[in-house]
């Protein structure tokens, strides 16, 4: 019996090769940021947290005021204006729409100017659009209408709110899980920043996951498969510090190049929610600072 001769066929896109003198002699731009330090441009990052009271979204959100407005707050620095578009899958559009005013009374964010340079800037999935309040990773059809609004939109950087709406596969399934992260790694490759929020496991506490006060692995606390960990250029992990430091958390960001750093950050919310029965007008307003960074070591 004679040996099987196994016959390639040439296939219409074949893998293509450069002399490696002529790659490493291209021209590289320097590293640049959406916000300083924390939200790198082209990169895919992902913002983590116990699912409540952490402020994920609302973090997100004043990142994406920030960029849009091109207008620093506090030690979150950014150097111009950036086009912004945010999927929010989370939450009532009532609520979601409080959320963003109330981060508009901000003062450094708000005036007539810097609200019209938002305008311009940032632009959140459309409610009244059935097919704009689903996006399911899992579908091909859906993973192709969030590449072709990047390609064609090309927007700096979007928000993804949140993971556990954007898949029904099993979240410890890698291979099920797999086609949505590409497509999250294929945002990053088309030249726009990808911001994902996530959620962490229940036990994700300063005392059960924690020693003196450091966190000894945050990507191991992300719920599901690894392919995530695996996947992103930044992570920055939201913990709380206890009920004794209400509204006072631990930023913790892992970095592939920078390595890793710690920041404090502190949620102050003044004000009353809204009282239609009594007419009165939803009067609370965010207040909300971060430190510069420190290593982790020195927690």
């Amino acid at each position: 019996m004679s040996d099987m001769k196994f016959v390639a066929t040439k296939p219409s896109n074949p893998l293509r090769f450069i002399e490696w003198f002529d790659f490493i002699s291209k021209k590289i731009q320097p590293k640049r940021y959406i916000i300083d330090e924390l939200i790198p441009a082209k990169s895919f990052v992902i913002i983590s947290g116990m699912q409540k009271e952490t402020y994920k979204s609302t973090f997100a959100t004043l990142l994406s005021m920030v960029a849009a407005t091109g207008q620093s707050y506090d030690n979150l620095k950014t150097r111009r204006q950036h086009k912004v578009r945010y999927v929010a899958l989370e939450g009532a559009e009532e609520d979601i729409i409080r959320a963003w005013r109330r981060l508009g009374k901000i003062p450094a964010l708000s005036g007539s100017e810097r609200l019209q340079q938002a305008r311009r800037s940032l632009a959140i999935n459309n409610f009244e659009d059935i097919y704009s309040l689903s996006l399911d990773l899992d579908s091909e059809l859906d993973r192709d209408r969030l590449l072709w609004m990047v390609q064609e939109d090309k927007p700096d950087m979007v928000v993804l709110d949140n993971w556990t709406y954007l898949k029904a596969a099993n979240e410890n399934d890698a291979t099920a899980l797999s086609p949505a992260v590409k497509c999250l790694t294929q945002i990053r490759t088309l030249g726009t920043t990808v911001v994902l929020i996530c959620h962490t496991n229940k036990s994700s506490d300063v005392k059960s996951r924690s020693i003196g006060g450091v966190y000894l692995d945050i990507d191991n606390e992300l719920r599901g498969s690894n392919l995530l960990a695996n996947a992103y250029d930044v992570h920055l992990a939201f913990r709380k510090r206890g009920k004794e430091e209400s509204g006072k958390l631990s930023l913790y960001l892992r970095s592939r190049t920078k390595g890793r750093e710690l920041y404090d950050v502190v949620w102050d919310v003044v004000g009353n929610e809204e009282d239609p029965d009594n007419g009165t007008p939803d009067s609370i307003k965010y207040n909300f600072s971060i430190s510069t960074p420190r290593p982790w070591e020195e927690a």
